[in-house]
């Protein structure tokens, strides 16, 4: 299941991206990918993998959502486009047999990533001090 280590880059790579934007104390909120069908990523695995990354952390209920981005696949003997099925690995045309050309669905980007800010801790000065060589 490889969709783990996608899933841990898009982590590492919006957390790095949201860091860069506004310093170390973010929380993650909702991150975009584009996953093309002829990318060999199972888009279903890829959410169950994020969740168990972003679970029990700051992070936990940060969103991932995934923009599928089916390849566009043409015939030259037929002279019509073909649908994109899911699991569709064959360069083949489904009617006359002939090879097809195939554009797009290799697509794995990050997106947008959405993100909080922390505001940092700050102590309250002790003004509960007591001075005994006070002026009189």
């Amino acid at each position: 299941m490889h969709e783990t280590g996608i899933a841990l880059e898009v982590f590492r790579s919006a957390l790095e991206s949201a860091r860069a934007e506004a310093g170390q104390q973010v929380r993650l909120k909702s991150i975009r990918v584009s996953i093309g069908d002829r990318s060999a990523v199972d888009p279903n695995l890829l959410e169950h993998a994020w969740q168990s990354i972003v679970i029990g952390t700051r992070h936990d209920g940060a969103e991932l959502k995934v923009k599928w981005c089916p390849s566009r696949r043409y015939c030259p003997s037929c002279h019509k486009t073909k649908d994109s099925s899911l699991g569709s690995w064959l360069p083949i045309c489904p009617d006359c047999g002939d090879a097809i050309e195939i554009d797009g669905g290799l697509e794995l980007d990050l997106d947008l990533v959405e993100f909080d800010v922390a505001s940092p801790l700050t102590k309250r000065p002790n003004f509960s001090r007591t001075d005994h060589n006070k002026n009189v």
